[in-house]
């Protein structure tokens, strides 16, 4: 089935090396299990833009399962796997740069996630393709990405990883 928004869409190992992305995280990115939470990420940001506003995570979560990218199986009988799939999704937007989180349970899009456009979402180009890099950075270094450090650190884990 496609979704549209880039959802499902396999990413080339070549592709990942040229963005940074160690490998297991592609093999993760590209199995079908994560179509969910990329569905997620598209509903999301489909809802917060069409709110534009601080909003709770209780009412994020009963938005935007309501988009069409979710079946009524996946929105009445599997209530715990669709939360597991909002839960990534909004930690991959927060950490592209698109939702910010005030206090515990309230979210709001950023500046640059309020400029991006749904006509052309890409689930990769404008979420994963960052979050990864940012969360591989934080789990391996436990601190912030830092841009200017990213051929260097990439080149050398995929190398030493892939072998």
């Amino acid at each position: 089935m496609d979704y549209g928004y880039g959802i499902g869409r396999q990413i080339s190992r070549k592709e990942a090396n040229y963005d940074g992305i160690p490998f297991d995280e592609l093999e993760l990115f590209n199995s079908k299990t994560r179509r969910g939470d990329q569905k997620a990420v598209v509903a999301i940001m489909k809802y917060l833009q069409s709110i534009q506003g601080v909003i709770s995570w209780d009412d994020i979560l009963t938005g935007a399962t309501c988009d069409e990218l979710f079946s009524e199986t996946e929105r009445k009988a599997q209530i715990k796997y669709t939360r597991y799939h909002m839960i990534l999704a909004m930690r991959n937007l927060e950490l592209a740069g698109l939702t910010n989180r005030i206090g515990e349970d309230s979210f709001e899009l950023t500046k640059k996630g309020k400029k991006i456009s749904m006509t052309n979402f890409d689930v990769w180009e404008d979420v994963y393709k960052l979050s990864i890099v940012e969360l591989y950075h934080l789990h391996v270094y436990g601190e912030k990405f830092d841009s200017s450090k990213t051929e260097f650190v990439f080149n050398f884990k995929i190398k030493n990883r892939d072998n």
